[in-house]
């Protein structure tokens, strides 16, 4: 189930961001340590299976948060459409994009 808390978006990006950029400080930090073609070290394969199974995780919580943006870009979409709709009555037009918009010739409000 994907769940919809979009107050927290900001708020996890950042968090992302900032792990990202320590894991990349740690690789730098072992690829110094290990030279080039050599292999990890036995006693440090479990931990490089544990990170590769929190990747996998990762990218998959990746594509299920890119689909709920989407399915929410969606909706505000279908909301905004029926919003312009309901406000120009049948006046409707569509922008070179094929984005509704409002096409009244009074601009929406009729004065006396």
């Amino acid at each position: 189930m994907i769940d919809r808390n979009h107050d927290n978006i900001t708020t996890l990006a950042q968090k992302k961001q900032q792990v990202m950029e320590q894991l990349q400080t740690v690789d730098q930090q072992i690829a110094t340590q290990i030279p080039q073609g050599q292999s990890l070290p036995e006693y440090l394969n479990p931990l490089k299976q544990q990170i590769l199974e929190l990747i996998t995780q990762c990218q998959e919580h990746n594509q299920q948060n890119g689909y709920a943006i989407d399915l929410s870009i969606n909706s505000l979409e279908r909301l905004k459409r029926a919003i312009i709709l309901k406000r120009s009555g049948n006046s409707m037009t569509y922008n070179a994009k094929g984005k509704a918009q409002g096409g009244t010739l009074s601009g929406g409000y009729i004065s006396a």
